[in-house]
């Protein structure tokens, strides 16, 4: 019985060996998701904020287009926030 229990053990610590690097990935990934989930959920309330202070301005239309959808002029180079022209 011992030796039954021995080799489960055995076969249990290997099989755990064998999906680490998933299981750390697996983290990764889920790290990101959460990281990209409050990004999302912070330029979501700067649009609301965005939207309140441009109601009652009196702007020109092309800046308020960038403005209501800033994402339509960022772009991301080599990991740094740029504009298009």
């Amino acid at each position: 019985m011992n030796k039954e229990l021995e080799d489960m053990e055995d076969w249990l610590s290997d099989k755990a060996t064998a999906i680490k690097p998933l299981t750390d990935d697996c983290r990764e990934v889920e790290e990101v998701n959460r990281q990209l989930e409050q990004q999302q959920y912070s330029y979501e309330l700067l649009s609301v904020e965005l939207s309140r202070l441009l109601d009652g301005l009196d702007v020109n239309p092309d800046v308020e287009e960038i403005l209501m959808n800033p994402s339509s002029r960022i772009v991301y180079r080599n990991g740094a926030v740029d504009h298009q022209k």
